[in-house]
């Protein structure tokens, strides 16, 4: 079996506790963030590497994890290699301590595949918090041994191991499936097959295709089904199904049902907004007022390995379904199973708007991703 996952993936879903609290969340100030990273970068001399790629192949237990992501910069300090952790803060620095496991996680994993790599034993790790106000930043480091490194890391597998045999079993099905997997209807109708073909050669040639068809030709269809065929090929991870149109949303998923009863298996998710979504009796996302997001990390991973072992398309009434049994907040509930679905329905936003997009696929990209507009 072999999993590839994000190092930001695999942190996130074995360390992440407690509550959802969106009271201090301001996603107007994203790009201020990227601002206040590059501050930090520049101040740094010709050595410094920043946006440094790692990548790490481990077999543990019988399966083939192939982790990877990005490292803020990589530098040197007092003859010791330097992984750079930055992260941008609205919250007085002053008030900020040093024990956010999460950030550290992120950037001994890091250390770990660079230490691998290059036989190194000794690793520094500088934890930066910038202020997306002054750009004035406060700096936390620790040295850490290579055994430590590897110690900390193999544990991270342990506790991801049997939630990476669902998503490895889900996948070799998949696979198969789509390998088998005929047009769902008997014929073509006129240009369907000419759409169809046109799109595969698109994703196979990672180009952009611009298709200008009349309206009941059947374009839905001619488009998910070469998009589909492309996955088992490693052509395609995962697609993207954008439209502002909830009738448009719809058809997708019709598309994916039919498909379905041609023994399609595939994990589709179709993402509600959250003012439709929210199960509390107002939008409130703190554990003060709602009881979904009290706990709401403490019971999540449960949910998902319970939801993608059970459903394949997922859809508002199995989201909110699964979202009571085990008492999540559905809106981070479905976001977070849009990282495992191989089919992503949603409002061009959540990809186009720097504000609203789904950062956890575009900040670390591991990915081949199609977009269907």
């Amino acid at each position: 079996m072999k999993i590839r996952t994000s190092v930001r993936n695999l942190i996130e879903f074995v360390m992440r506790s407690g509550d959802i609290d969106n009271r201090f969340r301001d996603n107007t100030r994203m790009v201020e963030g990227i601002r206040a990273h590059q501050k930090i970068q520049a101040k740094y001399d010709k050595t410094y590497k920043k946006e440094y790629k790692l990548k790490n192949t481990t077999t543990y237990k019988d399966v083939v994890f192939e982790v990877e992501g990005r490292a803020d910069g990589l530098g040197k300090k007092d003859e010791l290699y330097l992984i750079d952790e930055i992260k941008s803060t609205s919250r007085r620095l002053e008030e900020l301590p040093d024990d956010n496991k999460l950030h550290w996680a992120q950037a001994m994993c890091y250390a770990y595949f660079y230490a691998l790599e290059k036989s190194v034993d000794t690793m520094l790790i500088s934890l930066t918090y910038v202020s997306v106000d002054d750009y004035k930043s406060k700096i936390f480091e620790k040295s850490f041994s290579f055994d430590e490194l590897k110690d900390f890391y193999f544990k991270l597998l342990d506790e991801y191991i049997l939630f990476s045999k669902i998503l490895a079993s889900n996948k070799e099905k998949r696979d198969s499936s789509i390998k088998n997997l005929d047009f769902p209807y008997q014929s073509y109708r006129k240009g369907q097959r000419k759409m169809a073909v046109a799109v595969y050669t698109a994703i196979l040639e990672e180009r952009n295709l611009f298709v200008d068809a009349p309206t009941g030709i059947g374009k839905t269809i001619s488009a998910i089904f070469p998009s589909i065929k492309s996955m088992p090929e490693n052509l395609t991870d995962k697609v993207f199904y954008l439209t502002s149109k909830n009738t448009i949303a719809k058809e997708a998923l019709k598309s994916l049902k039919l498909l379905g009863e041609n023994n399609l298996f595939i994990k589709a998710l179709h993402i509600t907004s959250k003012e439709k979504i929210c199960l509390n009796d107002e939008v409130s996302c703190n554990p003060i007022d709602c009881p979904y997001a009290k706990g709401h990390f403490d019971r999540v991973n449960d949910a998902l390995k319970d939801i993608l072992e059970n459903e394949n398309i997922m859809d508002y009434d199995i989201i909110t379904k699964y979202a009571k049994k085990h008492m999540v907040c559905p809106l981070e509930f479905e976001l977070d199973i849009s990282l495992y679905a191989d089919f992503v329905i949603c409002d061009y936003n959540y990809v186009f708007d720097p504000n609203v997009f789904l950062k956890r696929f575009f900040e670390e990209v591991i990915d081949s991703y199609v977009f269907l507009v």
